[in-house]
């Protein structure tokens, strides 16, 4: 395919203008990007974030590679396969190669795949014979669109599948142009991959693929005799490459339903019931709610309405050269929605895969402004003002989202991730197969679908699946006194106590019998967190004491050292949230005795007191914090740290420490918290204890 064939622009842009200009929205892109990015929350169509940060904190718990993966939402079997897991596999390898928490993983990746599709759009430009000034000008409206921003750090795989999808693209335009069977080999890998990671991505990009055969196969046509056959060859090679790709995505979509098969529940996942939800029927098409939300979609996640406006003016006004890059864009950007309506009218998030083509529209309609007969200050500033207005966009719709300094937990997800084991299994209906419960807890979990509440046979089937499983908690929310026949099932089949033992806003939690007792006795005073007891325990304000291995969900000592042997605490076992993080409540005066056995250890101990504790009303008087040998005789003081947050500035927020300490044959290591004085607001905590 040859390069465009109009006559030289005939004012030339300064390079070094728009590269710095595309650096500038880079960067400030990136700075976007970054707010609130160590928030455990998950802002921005939470219910399938959720679900590929679930399906990937479970692959990073199993060895190897499966294609069957889990995605633990609709019970057993627990797999449920949508997308290949590419993008899962990256995260959880990066989780496993590194300290960071698996939300930060998973953004990272997702950034990282942004930013290496705009090489492959600079790329495809200059195929196209884009001048390098152009290119740079072209570029900077691309991470200036709202959804690149405010999705290019969520926990989902479109970024991935975007990069794929442009490389895609840029490979077979480079192979078609060059002839060359190197480049078309590599689409076809790149396609595949694509298509793989999500179909409805790569199909925008298949269309301009398709597109660009056209013009090779008319040279074919009207090519001589003597050299029509290797014109056609060419041609042939290049439309054989996307065969492999299209039979991937057939395959793909074969093996997935085989799978959920297995699901009773899955049903609605297969490829016949994804087919109408994807494409829709002809009424969605001429519905007025569809516009409507397709128009408020577009002019939230893609442009502002006053660029749109600019936009189709330039298009009206512009060369020729420029007014096809424009309309071209604009029409791959429509496409999209053309052919998925419902998807593009209800989610904003699957703007990602087609606003680049909207954002080079954007970018060529700037380029034949400045090219206009406009004085170049003007068209520069009108430049800028539409970047301005791109960001002001993302900057009143999302971004007030990133700001939430939110770690994503409720009391009911601490609760339940406390006093429920990894291994255990969740029964929840009310919240449809919504993963945010079960990835704020960790847990496995059966989400009752919407309907299926009082389905008999349903009902049997899925608990019947869950035979061998520990089935620790049923969570209702909504209408429970009309769901009697479910807990009554839930109790002949799962051995569900038929009372409720919690409520936390509209939700009754429902505890395993075998453990009722133990959460009695350990159930967290969430008052803060609106948690109702609704079982009552006269003990919850007295002094806890016992061996943590003897309790059923050891979540709560998460981050201390294995050999942890004995715990005292006040009032209750809890976690407090900490900024992404939880850690474990040691209030003043408290202790934990681990035993490592004799000899010497090397020690690493995060701790601190919450701010709640000296903001406000709050006066903590200080905590010292102390590690003691003990023996059943006496201890000994190895260590210590006293944090008066109150009075000292450089003793607020977390604080670590690392000691070398020496124990005697008999002795035991112990954590206390020695209340200052007044154990009052004395809110002390251990993030981690290390003991090597």
């Amino acid at each position: 395919m040859s390069a465009p064939t109009d006559p030289p622009v005939p004012r030339p842009l300064p390079e070094r203008a728009t590269c710095a200009l595309f650096l500038v929205v880079l960067a400030l892109h990136l700075a976007a990007v970054t707010v609130g990015w160590r928030h455990g929350m998950l802002p921005g169509n939470t219910f399938r974030q959720a679900q590929t940060a679930l399906t990937t904190y479970f692959i990073a718990q199993e060895p190897g590679l499966s294609l069957a993966y889990p995605t633990p939402v609709l019970g057993k079997p627990w797999s449920i396969p949508m997308e290949f897991p590419l993008y899962e596999w990256t995260v959880a390898g990066l989780r496993r190669l590194s300290s960071l928490p698996l939300v930060e993983c998973a953004r990272l990746v997702t950034l990282a795949c942004f930013y290496l599709t705009l090489p492959a759009l600079w790329w495809l430009l200059a195929e196209f014979g884009v001048d390098r000034a152009r290119r740079w000008l072209v570029l900077a409206f691309v991470p200036a669109c709202p959804v690149y921003v405010f999705y290019s750090r969520a926990v989902l795989i479109e970024s991935m599948a975007l990069m794929f999808a442009a490389w895609f693209l840029t490979a077979f335009l480079t192979g078609l142009r060059r002839a060359s069977g190197r480049w078309l080999l590599a689409a076809m890998l790149l396609g595949v991959i694509a298509i793989l990671a999500k179909v409805t991505t790569v199909f925008l990009f298949l269309v301009p693929a398709g597109g660009f055969l056209l013009h090779p196969a008319w040279r074919a046509a009207r090519a001589e005799s003597a050299a029509r056959a290797g014109s056609w060859r060419r041609v042939a090679w290049a439309a054989a490459s996307l065969v492999p790709i299209a039979a991937a995505g057939l395959a793909w979509v074969a093996y997935g339903d085989a799978v959920k098969a297995h699901n009773p529940a899955a049903d609605m996942l297969m490829s016949g019931p994804q087919r109408l939800y994807n494409f829709g029927v002809l009424a969605d098409r001429w519905s007025g709610e569809y516009w409507r939300r397709w128009s408020g979609m577009v002019c939230t996640a893609a442009i502002h309405p006053a660029v749109l406006a600019a936009v189709a003016l330039a298009a009206g006004l512009a060369a020729r050269r420029w007014r096809s890059w424009i309309l071209g864009g604009a029409a791959l950007f429509f496409l999209a929605p053309a052919v998925f309506p419902f998807l593009y009218a209800w989610h904003d998030y699957y703007y990602y895969a087609n606003a680049a083509f909207l954002a080079v529209a954007m970018g060529f309609a700037a380029v034949a402004v400045l090219d206009s007969r406009l004085p170049r200050a003007l068209g520069a500033l009108l430049v800028i003002g539409g970047l301005f207005l791109q960001g002001r966009l993302y900057a009143t719709h999302y971004l007030p989202q990133q700001r939430i300094a939110s770690d994503g937990q409720t009391g009911l997800s601490r609760a339940l991730y406390d006093l429920t084991a990894p291994d255990d299994v969740l029964v929840v209906a009310g919240q449809d197969w919504n993963a945010e419960l079960p990835w704020a807890t960790r847990r496995r979990a059966l989400m009752i679908r919407h309907g299926f509440e009082e389905n008999d046979a349903y009902l049997r089937r899925a608990f019947g699946d869950l035979r061998g499983e520990f089935v620790a908690a049923l969570v209702i929310t909504g209408d429970v006194p009309n769901r009697a026949g479910l807990v009554e099932l839930a109790r002949t089949s799962l051995g569900i106590c038929p009372e409720p033992i919690f409520a936390y806003e509209n939700s009754q939690v429902f505890v395993n019998a075998a453990i009722r007792d133990e959460w009695s006795s350990r159930l967290p005073l969430y008052a803060q967190d609106r948690v109702q007891v609704l079982s009552r325990n006269e003990s919850a304000r007295t002094p806890l004491a016992g061996d943590p291995r003897k309790i059923h969900g050891r979540a709560v000592f998460d981050g201390l050292a294995p050999s942890l042997v004995r715990y005292e605490v006040p009032y209750t076992l809890v976690r407090h949230p900490l900024r992404d993080r939880t850690v474990f409540s040691l209030h003043a005066p408290g202790r934990l005795w681990f035993d490592p056995g004799a000899g010497r250890h090397g020690v690493r101990i995060g701790f601190g007191i919450l701010d709640s504790a000296w903001q406000g009303d709050a006066r903590t008087n200080g905590v010292d914090f102390q590690l003691r040998a003990v023996t059943s005789t006496g201890s000994r003081l190895l260590w210590h740290r006293l944090l008066d947050p109150a009075a000292n500035p450089a003793d607020r927020g977390p604080q670590a420490a690392r000691c070398t300490v020496e124990l005697q044959p008999g002795e035991q290591l112990q954590v206390f918290t020695d209340p200052n004085g007044s154990n009052s607001f004395d809110w002390a905590y251990i993030a981690e204890l290390r003991i090597e």
